[in-house]
């Protein structure tokens, strides 16, 4: 998988910095990430996931992505493992930003900031946002640079599975 990433998609040296990258924030968001219920719209998403089988949808769901509810239902079990999701993906959205830019400095600094790094340590859906508009800036990149209507197809596909997470889907718009 990762010869065929190399030869098809990005060098080494970008897929080593996104996966150090990500592999890096991820442990670091998840040593900091809140361990126990949370308050707020976390505690509602919490008691949510955790306590109601078979329903991806509730009083507080109007504003929550159907495949972010999915992910925290399949590795529900404690709060603390509801709130790594929102690690796995604001790591990602570092990465992302890496694949973007090709710039670690500004890949870590963007890591550090207070925002993403206070959203990936709650459970929270703004992380996943942010890691799908990292991703649909990757795809236009690379659409733009070789012109391969497959890279546009993706970026259409993933623009439409992201257009329904919360208001911060405004932000896709003009990727």
């Amino acid at each position: 998988m990762l010869q065929w990433l190399r030869q098809n998609l990005f060098s080494s040296r970008a897929i080593n910095g996104f996966l150090a990258l990500s592999v890096g924030f991820f442990l670091l968001y998840a040593l900091t990430a809140q361990r126990g219920w949370g308050w707020g719209d976390s505690a509602e998403f919490h008691d949510w996931v955790l306590n109601h089988d078979g329903l991806i949808c509730g009083p507080h769901f109007s504003n929550a992505h159907p495949l972010y509810v999915c992910f925290c239902r399949f590795v529900a079990g404690t709060p603390f493992a509801v709130t790594l999701v929102s690690a796995l993906f604001g790591a990602l959205s570092v990465g992302g930003l890496f694949l973007c830019t090709k710039r670690f400095g500004l890949s870590i600094v963007f890591g550090l900031s207070h925002m993403l790094w206070w959203n990936s340590c709650l459970a929270e859906v703004q992380t996943m946002n942010l890691a799908f508009i990292a991703f649909e800036a990757v795809l236009l990149l690379r659409f733009l640079d070789r012109g391969e209507w497959l890279w546009f197809a993706g970026l259409v596909f993933l623009n439409g599975v992201h257009l329904n997470a919360h208001n911060l889907a405004l932000l896709a718009v003009p990727v």
